[in-house]
């Protein structure tokens, strides 16, 4: 009998139950490998930043609305990359995509001083809506530049077919997080994702059919 399970966020309906996947173990829900991509990504993060997208994403903020947020479960938006935050985006994916568990991030990062972060942004794109799919956030160690590997929060979720894959980074998610304990700038590069993919196997057998 499976003994875990896991149903995907839906977004297309919200009436609707996602897919769920069925196994015995957490292994079994997922492909063993992982898919990885280095990103073209590389730049300098800002703490002094006007991100309307923060806006949009903070669990509850009561003036939100007025900038493009569908509260009714996921939270979307058409803002514009704020100035200060980095982002970079997949090609157009050619089937759908599920991610089942914690997405990965490493980096290499330069901070200006001592106690600053890195929150990022998991975004699921189709044309200039954008979908808030995962986040995490990481606090780095020193003002040294140093190599940085943290998890996401984690999803279940399906991209769909002509959708892309987009991760953003700032310095600065105070909407949601605390302020970070000092204002200045962060050097990024080397940054890389990986993605825990679903197991088509773990689905009920109707499903694999479609």
């Amino acid at each position: 009998k499976p003994s875990v399970q896991a149903r995907t966020t839906r977004c297309d309906d919200e009436r609707l139950p996602g897919v769920l996947y069925s196994a015995r173990t957490w292994a079994g829900l997922q492909e063993s490998d992982e898919l990885r991509a280095e990103l073209d990504l590389e730049g300098t993060l800002d703490t002094n930043v006007e991100d309307t997208r923060a806006r949009v994403i903070k669990p509850i903020d009561t003036d939100a609305v007025t900038n493009g947020v569908n509260y009714s479960g996921c939270r979307s938006t058409n803002a514009e990359l704020a100035d200060g935050n980095l982002a970079a985006y997949s090609d157009a994916l050619t089937r759908p995509l599920t991610m089942l568990g914690l997405p990965t991030v490493s980096l290499t990062a330069a901070p200006e001083f001592e106690d600053m972060y890195i929150s990022a942004r998991l975004w699921d794109v189709d044309g200039d809506r954008r979908t808030l799919v995962d986040r995490g956030v990481f606090r780095l160690q020193s003002a040294n530049e140093q190599s940085a590997l943290f998890k996401l929060f984690g999803n279940a979720y399906t991209f769909a077919e002509g959708h892309r894959v987009e991760l953003e980074l700032t310095a600065n998610d105070s909407r949601s997080f605390l302020e970070s304990n000092a204002d200045g700038t962060i050097d990024i590069s080397d940054v890389t994702l990986s993605i825990p993919i679903a197991n088509p196997g773990a689905l009920p057998e109707i499903e694999r059919r479609r």
